[in-house]
């Protein structure tokens, strides 16, 4: 009972203790904000106008004069100890007032973009931002609140450790946007590019007009002359190449549109061969096959007999032979080859 009696003393105690630190702090701040009063009066009177309190003054000095108060009249517990750390940890936007209370537009819908991570082209992140936003709108507010929507990871990161109060309009977020990432942005090629590029041996006139079409779009301030220049110089001998030394073409839409017709015949042509191609060999297989399914020669058939009884020879054979030799019943069998190893001893 005594123990439990000194824990209730101790803890009323610690809590006069609190209330005595909160009105003191309060009654300081009472004074802060009297002779900051006074001053603004004075100020008021020798200019003729009213002044603008500052953004420090008009957001920290009541909020923290309101908390205190509250605060004297309800003693802190462990609650509301938690509820004003979390308040302290609260980010802030680095834009001006006014900016985060513009309403969105009527039907604003989420952008369908690729949050920005730093890794890439920041220019190229805000031209695409600025395209899915343009559906909607072109307010500077809104281009300004809607902005951290598209970033994430180290780029949200820094967005919200820039300086508050820092921001008044799109163009000042995008001057910092594009200052910080700056090292993300690709290697900028320039006409020298053009000038190694060659049509692969074997490589089709499709692929090198497309190699070099993209290459060519990547050059900034490119002038339409050296692009046609160049492409002509690095085509391989060949009929479009012929044809453009016969007629050269005076704008790069000619040059395009006469480039299409020579891939249609390419194409076609190759689309040719590779028939015939398969078509021989589907002949060669059905041969082999066929030369495999081949009926075998039937057996030769013995020889028999014509008739069942013959007139027999009066007469030696040698006889018969050369009388029928002389009468030229038989002709002379032609005299066999020697073969080369026979022994003619």
């Amino acid at each position: 009972m005594a123990s439990n009696g000194q824990e209730g003393q101790a803890a009323k105690s610690s809590q006069m203790a609190i209330m005595r630190a909160i009105q003191q702090e309060l009654a300081e701040l009472r004074a802060e904000n009297a002779s900051i009063k006074q001053k603004l009066e004075s100020n008021n009177e020798g200019e003729g106008e009213q002044p603008r309190p500052s953004k420090t003054q008009a957001t920290s000095q009541p909020v923290r004069t309101e908390t205190v108060e509250e605060s004297a009249q309800n003693p802190p517990t462990m609650g509301t100890a938690n509820t004003s750390a979390m308040q302290k940890n609260v980010c802030r936007h680095p834009f001006v007032d006014g900016i985060m209370e513009t309403p969105l537009p009527i039907g604003w819908k989420t952008l369908v973009i690729d949050r920005y991570d730093g890794t890439t082209d920041p220019d190229e992140h805000i031209h695409v931002y600025l395209t899915q936003v343009g559906l909607y709108t072109t307010n500077d507010a809104i281009l300004c609140k809607v902005f951290p929507t598209s970033l994430k990871g180290a780029t949200l990161s820094w967005f919200t450790r820039l300086a508050p109060f820092s921001i008044d309009c799109f163009d000042a977020l995008t001057a910092q946007f594009e200052t910080q990432f700056a090292t993300s942005r690709p290697h900028n090629l320039t006409s020298l590019a053009l000038i190694n590029m060659r049509q692969e041996k074997g490589e089709p006139l499709r692929a090198f007009v497309e190699r070099f079409g993209k290459t060519a779009l990547s050059i900034h301030n490119l002038s339409p002359e050296v692009v046609l220049h160049q492409m002509i110089n690095g085509l391989r001998s060949g009929p479009f190449a012929d044809s453009l030394c016969k007629r050269p073409a005076a704008i790069m839409a000619e040059l395009r549109q006469r480039a299409a017709k020579y891939m249609h015949m390419e194409e076609l042509k190759d689309f040719k061969n590779k028939v015939a191609t398969e078509d021989n060999a589907t002949d060669r297989r059905l041969d082999k096959e066929g030369a495999r399914k081949a009926p075998s020669r039937p057996p030769a058939h013995p020889r028999t007999q014509r008739f069942a009884k013959y007139t027999p020879l009066n007469a030696l054979r040698s006889l018969v032979l050369e009388e029928a030799l002389h009468t030229d019943l038989l002709s002379t069998p032609r005299r066999a080859n020697t073969p080369p190893n026979a022994d003619t001893t």
